[in-house]
């Protein structure tokens, strides 16, 4: 049996139906279990990752956690759930799974550990964490929290680090290809911006293969698309295949060393909004290294046009592009 946290949401739902087809008993924890539709055979039971005594409830018979449950910023939830769901839930599931005797715990966090990249290098899994944001660091405290809950225990852990992940199920995604379809002109800060979109569908692969393989234990891997590339390229992509490109404009250099002037001031009362910050960069970098993932999974995502392109296909299907 394996546990989903997190299986209501946009990447878990994909998982179940993943898991579903290869034949596996899944039971999906939600703090609302009538409120949600699953194939059949899949169990929900209510359970909370702020309730202890819920968990436990939810993990009998369990054999396997993958761990999708998180609060993200724009979500309506007030501030201190990021460190209350991201970070201290994510430890009493870890307790609680040890204490039920689970054998396998897979916890998806977030590639955001490392915050913004200064160069145009990409982090590696031993590459020094450096989250700038709120969100960010509630992701590194529940990894944290996790090995610390699972240390000397029997349960074999993996920690994956997904980069941005897109998809037509997900609201965000459809906002940002309308409005790349629809703008006629998107003005760029003077930061050279790198992403590295995940298509959904690599991500559930990526999970299904951590489940499958018998000897991973105790590892943390980055999970990233096709690619990384600038930013500015990515809207171009996304434009040619949705049927229309803005034109696209930079902001003069001089902007970048105003804003650094700026944030320098700021940091006399404090840390400088996120915003000014990355304005006052030369480069912001959202991509990492890969190479541990092919190596030890064997993996290859699609490209990323074969990703874009089903997304166009699946948004215009559904009427909102």
């Amino acid at each position: 049996m394996i546990l989903l946290p997190g299986g209501t949401g946009f990447v878990g739902r994909h998982l179940v139906d993943q898991l579903i087809s290869e034949g596996h008993s899944i039971r999906v924890l939600s703090r609302a279990p009538g409120g949600h539709s699953f194939p059949a055979g899949v169990e929900c039971v209510r359970g909370n990752l702020t309730e202890p005594g819920s968990l436990l409830a939810a993990l009998h018979g369990v054999r396997t956690v993958v761990h999708l449950a998180a609060v993200v910023p724009g979500g309506g939830k007030p501030a201190s759930s990021l460190e209350e769901i991201n970070a201290e839930g994510t430890a009493a599931l870890a307790r609680a799974a040890r204490a039920a005797g689970v054998s396998r715990f897979v916890h998806v966090s977030s590639a955001g550990v490392y915050g913004d990249g200064s160069t145009a290098e990409p982090p590696t899994e031993s590459t020094p964490p450096s989250p700038g944001t709120r969100y960010e660091r509630s992701k590194l405290a529940g990894e944290r929290a996790l090995e610390e809950a699972l240390e000397g225990g029997g349960v074999r852990w993996t920690v994956l680090r997904p980069t941005g992940v897109y998809g037509a199920g997900r609201p965000a995604t459809a906002a940002f290809f309308r409005e790349v379809s629809r703008r006629r002109v998107w003005l760029h800060g003077p930061a050279r911006v790198i992403v590295h979109p995940l298509y959904v569908m690599d991500l559930v692969r990526v999970i299904g293969r951590a489940l499958d393989h018998s000897g991973l234990d105790r590892e943390i891997l980055n999970v990233g698309g096709d690619r990384p590339l600038e930013y500015r390229e990515l809207i171009a992509l996304i434009g040619a295949r949705a049927g229309r490109a803005p034109v696209q404009l930079s902001a003069p250099r001089w902007t970048g060393a105003l804003a650094t002037g700026a944030a320098r001031l700021w940091r006399v009362a404090g840390a400088p909004p996120e915003a000014l910050a990355r304005l006052s960069r030369a480069i912001v970098n959202r991509s990492v290294d890969t190479g541990k993932l092919r190596r030890i999974l064997g993996f290859e995502p699609v490209t990323l046009e074969s990703g874009v392109e089903e997304t166009v296909a699946e948004l215009r299907r559904a009427g909102t592009l």
